[in-house]
């Protein structure tokens, strides 16, 4: 039996995406170019913005690295909003540049409160970015990105968000919260395999960042990328089945409407939740936090044997990362899941604890 993927991604792959990837074209052909044109198109409409989205073949740590390469210089302040293991690889990625890193630390289950990242900014103004997960998959939080951005917008600083596991499940407004940079990937909102990593960009400080930074860059070149895919093109070779997957998963995705999709993915979070209370499970994210819609974590005493005995049901679900390794479970709920199918986890789960 095929195996039910509850993980905060890779997702379930439906069965017209796995038939529109099994064409193939050449990725200089007119009818690929405009696939691949339409498809950078399309995203706009969940980052929410009018300029079309950069498809890179990359995870999404490749594309953290393309944004932060893109628009540094060696020495540059990075103001990094650190509350998991994900809002923490900006740090690392920023480190290994040679980049100075200033760290605004919460406990996992948390984040920073606006207040934290004003008092950071006021002390460090030649910050060139302040660097942030949305929906932080290790922790399950969904960060307050529009606060954040409330205070970043009216300085020279660039806001720079992981949205990687919350585009496409929940309104992100790049363009009405002014974010300069906002990053996606293909196998948590969008219905593909991995292998499609996406940036979405806004503003006029990207472009003056982008002309100044003076960090190495030769296949993550974003500003090379933005000029090529304008055509329909890519400065490489692109992942053409994934993009066809893509393509066919983003119309289908805006026939169920975006925010359809959204109220669905709220609804999915508040019954996992909700299950999870009545089974007596203490959920990961602190209280008076936001929880995020595409992933739900609990606090358990037995993860590996709970994700076992799951397992042996056809059902995947996965432990924690970080400081939370060996304490809790996570139950991912994004892609095309539906209510039914969630509560079927739920009851599954149920019988494994």
């Amino acid at each position: 039996m095929k195996k039910f993927l509850a993980t905060p991604g890779p997702v379930n792959i439906p069965d017209f995406v796995n038939q529109a990837m099994q064409e193939i074209y050449h990725h200089r052909s007119s009818e690929f170019k405009k696939i691949h044109k339409e498809s950078c198109s399309l995203l706009s409409y969940f980052f929410n913005t009018s300029n079309p989205s950069i498809i890179m073949p990359s995870s999404g740590t490749g594309i953290m690295e393309m944004a932060l390469i893109s628009i540094l210089s060696p020495k540059d302040k990075v103001i990094c909003l650190e509350f998991g293991k994900f809002s923490e690889r900006f740090r690392h990625i920023a480190l290994a540049y040679g980049c100075t890193v200033i760290s605004v630390e919460s406990p996992y289950g948390t984040y920073p409160s606006p207040e934290q990242l004003e008092k950071t900014l006021k002390l460090h103004p030649d910050a060139k970015v302040v660097t942030s997960c949305h929906s932080e998959t290790s922790t399950c939080v969904l960060a307050p990105i529009k606060e954040y951005a409330k205070i970043i917008a009216p300085t020279n600083t660039l806001f720079l968000v992981d949205s990687i596991s919350s585009v496409g499940t929940c309104p992100i407004d790049q363009e009405s919260n002014k974010i300069d940079i906002c990053l996606g990937v293909g196998h948590k909102g969008f219905l593909i395999p991995p292998g499609l990593a996406f940036l979405s960009h806004y503003g006029d400080k990207l472009p003056r960042a982008i002309k100044k930074s003076s960090l190495p860059k030769f296949y993550f070149n974003l500003q090379q990328e933005i000029i090529t895919q304008k055509e329909g093109l890519s400065s490489w070779t692109p992942n053409i089945s994934q993009l066809l997957g893509l393509h066919a998963s983003l119309q289908y995705m805006l026939k169920e409407g975006v925010s359809n999709i959204y109220e669905r993915h709220s609804q999915l979070s508040q019954l996992t939740l909700q299950k999870g209370k009545e089974l007596g499970l203490e959920s990961v994210v602190s209280e008076g936090f936001s929880n995020s819609l595409s992933v739900s974590g609990f606090f358990v005493s037995n993860p590996k044997e709970i994700i076992k005995k799951m397992d042996d049901q056809d059902i995947i679900i996965v432990g924690g990362q970080g400081n939370f390794s060996d304490k809790i479970i996570r139950i991912g709920h994004l892609g095309n899941t539906s209510l039914t199918e969630i509560s079927w986890v739920m009851e599954n789960l149920a019988n494994s604890l």
